[in-house]
């Protein structure tokens, strides 16, 4: 049984009375049909109280990862239309507040302390992703272009119409700019105004000839968590989360995320339908799967 309080909002009132609140009443006492459009305002009031509390040492490291990663889904999920609205939550806060309960919570009972504690000693950089789209057809020949030189500030810029002509409309081209940083830089909480103009700086001396007039929109994605970061003895805290987190029966992680592990794109798929296999054969154990990535990940770490 779920022990998230939010979940018993909906009894609040009810338990006052014999007959259960009615939807007449829900809807007279709930905002959230047109507070809702405030829902960008509050994930970023959470934000700042989350950054803040990991500041002060209220909340730990791992936990304002949790938090921002939780964030991060609810606004993918809003911005796609599939977040629940729940009348019986009232406001925007309450929803996002539950919802983001259960993403952070959805262990139960919680990992072991020591677990965690090794899983916080892990590093990732934060990364910005910056898609900018030019009246262009087309802006360079490749795919990745990476920026090494000390006076660009962003680390790499993608065309991904040139992996798929069918990903971008024949007359414009999206380029994908990747800024990477510390979540304790400045430049982590810039606006995305802020960080959009420091970009465009960067693609108009890179050479191609682009004009801010060219510039049709962009948008601004933060991942909190884009690259792990290999430590000296990283390996000492990565495989006791690993098999902390695996000593849940049900549980079968992958990726970046799930493994710490630095892998490209094509992994990642094949990984994805190893696991599928996993599941669709029966073999759904946990350990099994963490000794089959132990070997994957050994030959990763040999340029393998």
């Amino acid at each position: 049984m779920s022990s998230n309080q939010l979940d018993k909002k909906s009894q609040a009132w009810s338990a006052l009375f014999s007959e259960p609140m009615s939807d007449l009443v829900k809807r007279y006492t709930a905002s959230v049909g047109f507070d809702q459009r405030l829902w960008r305002a509050d994930i970023a009031g959470s934000l700042a109280h989350a950054e803040m509390l990991a500041a002060q040492g209220i909340i730990s490291g791992d936990d304002h990862a949790a938090i921002q990663r939780g964030l991060a889904q609810i606004t993918a999920q809003i911005e796609a239309g599939t977040f629940e609205w729940k009348l019986e939550l009232e406001d925007v806060h309450l929803n996002i507040e539950a919802r983001l309960t259960q993403l952070v919570g959805m262990i139960e009972p919680p990992l072991a302390a020591a677990v965690a504690a090794h899983a916080s000693k892990l590093r990732y950089r934060s990364l910005k992703l910056i898609y900018i789209a030019l009246k262009r057809t087309q802006l360079t020949d490749y795919h990745w272009v990476y920026l090494l030189d000390d006076h660009f500030r962003v680390n790499r810029m993608s065309e991904q119409k040139n992996v798929s002509a069918e990903m971008v409309p024949g007359d414009r081209t999206i380029l994908c700019i990747e800024l990477s940083c510390w979540r304790d830089e400045p430049v982590w909480q810039a606006s995305d105004e802020e960080i959009y103009r420091i970009a465009l700086k960067d693609l108009l001396k890179m050479g191609y000839g682009v004009r801010e007039d060219e510039v049709e929109d962009y948008y601004v994605a933060d991942i909190a968590t884009a690259y792990p970061v290999y430590e000296l003895n990283f390996e000492d805290h990565l495989i006791p989360a690993l098999e902390g987190v695996h000593a849940v029966s049900n549980i079968l992680t992958l990726g970046r995320h799930g493994l710490f592990l630095n892998n490209s794109m094509d992994d990642n798929v094949l990984l994805g339908m190893k696991i599928g296999d996993h599941i669709a054969a029966g073999d759904f154990d946990s350990r099994g799967w963490l000794s089959q990535m132990l070997a994957f990940m050994h030959l990763r770490f040999e340029g393998k």
